[in-house]
């Protein structure tokens, strides 16, 4: 593909999905992902603990939990410190938030 010559492009879409800017997350299913400190990891020992996201939008300035097709709602924390997000549709919203909770199944 031409879009890999200019270097700056190379640069950004180059490596693993953990590595480099995520172009397939702009299409759908939309996605995004954090990446918990490795010290913090350790820290606090959430490796295959529970993350759940849940999606917000703000009304008469309360926060509303709204049901959006969500892929991964709850899924374990992997060894690559590394959480997921995938969902379908479209946020209607200009403003939404969305939390994320690391629960123990200890």
């Amino acid at each position: 593909m031409s879009i890999y010559t200019d270097p700056t492009t190379s640069a950004l879409l180059s490596g693993s999905i953990e590595e480099s800017f995520d172009v397939s997350g702009l299409g759908f299913p939309r996605r995004f992902g954090i990446e918990l400190n490795k010290d913090f990891m350790e820290r606090y020992q959430y490796k295959n603990e529970m993350a759940e996201w849940t999606f917000f939008i703000e009304m008469l300035n309360l926060l509303i939990n709204i049901k959006v097709k969500i892929s991964c709602t709850k899924r374990k924390i992997k060894d690559n410190n590394w959480i997921w997000c995938y969902w379908g549709g479209i946020l209607e919203d200009l403003v939404s938030y969305v939390k994320l909770e690391i629960k123990s199944q200890r």
